[in-house]
């Protein structure tokens, strides 16, 4: 059976382009261990209480990897971390 991806209304959470310079090493891996190290770096700013959005991991299709400019962008649909807490209650 199929994993489907998390994922909530369109309407409320935008898709916006992120934007990581890759390494010299990033420039000469192949595009599905970057992808791996996306993922990776976007675990680590979801945890990250200093960063103010949750973001979804992209669709290898919202990705694309410019070598020669070195950097790599992820349409990443996100929503803003302080919508999505739920509050304890006593």
């Amino acid at each position: 059976m199929p994993v489907r991806r998390m994922t909530l209304t369109d309407g409320f959470m935008p898709r916006t382009p992120y934007r990581w310079p890759l390494t010299e090493l990033g420039r000469l891996m192949p595009a599905h261990d970057l992808f791996m190290e996306l993922e990776e770096t976007i675990s680590v700013c979801n945890n990250d209480r200093r960063f103010d959005r949750l973001l979804l991991q992209p669709d290898m299709s919202d990705v694309t990897i410019d070598r020669e400019r070195g950097v790599l962008t992820a349409l990443c649909q996100w929503a803003p971390k302080s919508m999505l807490r739920v509050k304890a209650v006593d």
